[in-house]
């Protein structure tokens, strides 16, 4: 990047005058101005500069930004390297030369803690989401045992009554003097009355007047199947869903027959009917509530089932693998890619390397940096940016000491020395305290690829890059 002492700081001039603004994918700008060879070079600006364009100053990261957006578009973003100083390069190659790109510097990956709380905090809020979802699915248990004990309360209510009928009508008249306009009355709007010719199809046979007031119990199943029998299918079917048009005191004297003929024939045989206290349709109702219990256990377990289905999505993918601190460490990776701006201010890529920082990979931090004498991780916290100690009995500064206990806890779990008895031991004498907080790391290549440093020699402006790839 060329330093231009008597760079002009405003938009129109730098516009018309054939010079550049380029508003960047990561929310920096790059301005870039003609020099005297009529080629674009980019232009070092500050503060004061960066407010006269009408942008946005960066102080911590000392850039010029067009808008402060999230860094984790497409989970990639870039930080421009200069390659000699604050200095642009020109490259020159002589006839018969072999020319080279040597490439070096020294890093450190910083992570400040509180952007390592504001994970957790984004974590706790998916946790108090879970966490409210579990608590409905308690109450929501609750009331499905609940409803489970009223079932099995229910159904031994309903296997210990039995349908029950009464002819409670004094005095009746024979058979033989019954008339249609009787029937007509008795049974109007009665699942009895959609039967034909009611009245011819009773026997001789009359009302035995000992059997009027009495409410008989019928025995299943052999009670039901010779009631069914009297009754016709139309009018079991009314008596059976509570209609007590469904039959006649004529029909209760031919059970009673029934009963008596069978128990004469075989004094073994189970009665058809027995007299009890159970008053009629009282069954029926039993078993209308035991519908209605049935549809609210289902809409019950519904709910528990769209209740685990919120907790297990959110616990597989809605609390993201980014909210936790050591994710951030494990997902992260550098790579190096060398650009070149040829003088339409068009960005070409002529090499890339995907090992700088490769990713650690998500389980694996604690194996890293057990065998790592410098990690490349810098974590520190405050204004004055505090080196984090990895150890929860030490007085790490505030922000640090929140988030320290966290990382330990993960990485023990990590370690697999949770199932040992002297685990937690072994753990703390197995990583150095300062393992999140090291030294440089350095990095060299060289490009000696001649189809590359063509590439470079034709464009002659480079710019390094370290791609970043992590949750933040």
């Amino acid at each position: 990047m060329i330093l231009q002492q008597n760079f002009n700081c405003d938009k129109n001039i730098i516009l018309s005058s054939g010079g550049q603004i380029i508003e960047n994918q990561d929310g920096s700008i790059t301005v870039y101005e003609l020099n005297n060879l009529n080629v674009l070079e980019p232009v070092q600006i500050g503060s004061q500069c960066c407010t006269n364009l009408g942008y946005i100053f960066d102080v911590e990261k000392q850039k010029c930004f067009w808008s402060l957006i999230n860094c984790d578009i497409n989970n990639e973003y870039k930080i421009v390297l200069n390659p000699n100083g604050n200095d642009g390069t020109i490259f020159e190659q002589n006839f018969n030369e072999t020319c080279s790109l040597n490439i070096k510097f020294d890093y450190l990956i910083k992570l400040k803690c509180e952007t390592l709380m504001g994970s957790l905090i984004e974590e706790s809020q998916d946790m108090s989401v879970i966490n409210a979802i579990i608590e409905q699915k308690q109450a929501q248990e609750t009331t499905y045992q609940a409803l489970n004990n009223q079932l099995e309360i229910l159904l031994e209510q309903i296997d210990s009554t039995r349908y029950s009928i009464i002819c409670d009508t004094s005095p009746l008249p024979t058979q033989q003097n019954v008339s249609n306009s009787l029937f007509s009355d008795v049974f109007a709007n009665s699942a009895f009355n959609q039967s034909s010719e009611v009245s011819t199809t009773i026997n001789s046979s009359t009302i035995d007047q000992d059997i009027i007031g009495k409410i008989y119990c019928i025995s299943e199943p052999s009670g039901l199947n010779a009631w069914y029998n009297i009754l016709s299918q139309v009018n079991y079917d009314a008596f059976i869903n509570g209609d007590p048009y469904s039959y006649t005191c004529h029909d209760v004297q031919l059970l009673v027959d029934a009963n008596d003929t069978a128990i004469a024939e075989d004094p073994n045989t189970p009665p058809f009917i027995y007299e009890c206290t159970t008053q009629f349709g009282t069954k029926t109702q039993l078993l209308i509530e035991l519908a209605d219990l049935n549809s609210e256990i289902a809409a019950s377990q519904a709910i528990l089932d769209g209740l685990d289905e919120q907790i297990n999505n959110l616990s597989s993918t809605g609390v993201d693998i980014c909210n936790r601190p050591l994710s951030l460490f494990e997902t992260m990776s550098l790579r190096l890619v060398v650009d070149t701006v040829d003088a339409n201010n068009v960005i070409n890529t002529v090499y890339i390397d995907d090992n700088l920082f490769p990713e650690i990979g998500v389980g694996n931090l604690y194996n890293y940096i057990t065998n790592k004498e410098n990690t490349g991780f810098y974590v520190c916290g405050g204004d004055e940016c505090t080196p984090l100690i990895l150890d929860s009995t030490e007085d790490n500064q505030l922000t640090c000491n929140m988030v320290v206990e966290n990382i330990l806890n993960d990485l023990y779990f990590e370690s697999g020395l949770s199932a040992l008895t002297n685990g937690l031991t072994q753990f703390n004498e197995s990583f150095s305290k300062s393992a999140l907080t090291s030294n440089w790391l350095s990095y060299s290549t060289t490009i000696s690829d001649p189809e590359t440093i063509a590439l470079i020699l034709i464009q002659n402006q480079v710019r390094y890059h370290r791609n970043n790839h992590w949750c933040m």
